[in-house]
């Protein structure tokens, strides 16, 4: 998985473009800190890049389920057997249009139904995004945004992108 540093968060798509032509992608955005246990005394920061890099997706097995009618896969009514770290909730990206394409929901038919989106959006320095190599090989789409991986999310994940921040420009310069 390649890291790619942008200045600001309206350099993906370009930045996306000149990485690959393949397409369609699974692009996720995460938080780049979270907490575990949280509203307890044990509270603990979960740096979620270092969580990437090691296993390819940010989601761990304390994760929670969605299970957001109509979007994801009931795992409540349904048990899947799926560990929180089997899926990942994405957008499925089409780079065949300018600009790209998003799936945010389905057709009546069950097809994917595609909408110009910035997946960027309200996304800040506090963000990431991991895109993944769509395809049969790679995951089982169960759902709208809910797919679950066929293989190491390691090998299906492409590039992790974050934005340069103060720190990185000070040791650049140095």
């Amino acid at each position: 998985m390649k890291e790619i540093k942008l200045k600001s968060w309206t350099d993906f798509e370009a930045a996306l473009r000149t990485e690959t032509k393949r397409s369609p992608l699974l692009v996720r955005n995460f938080a780049r800190v979270t907490f575990d246990n949280v509203c307890t005394d044990d509270a603990v920061e979960v740096d979620n890049l270092e969580v990437v890099r090691r296993t390819g997706t940010d989601r761990r097995e304390t994760s929670s389920m969605w299970n957001a009618p109509g979007f994801d896969f009931d795992h409540d009514l349904e048990p899947s057997g799926k560990r929180p770290n089997d899926i990942i909730y994405a957008f499925l990206v089409d780079l065949r249009a300018k600009p790209y394409l998003v799936s945010a929901a389905d057709d009546d038919q069950g097809n994917f139904s595609f909408q110009a989106l910035d997946l960027t959006e309200g996304l800040t320095e506090h963000d990431a995004l991991i895109v993944y190599a769509y395809g049969s090989e790679n995951f089982d789409r169960v759902a709208t945004n809910e797919y679950w991986f066929r293989c190491d999310p390691l090998e299906a994940a492409l590039f992790l992108f974050t934005l340069t921040d103060e720190e990185d420009e000070e040791t650049a310069a140095s």
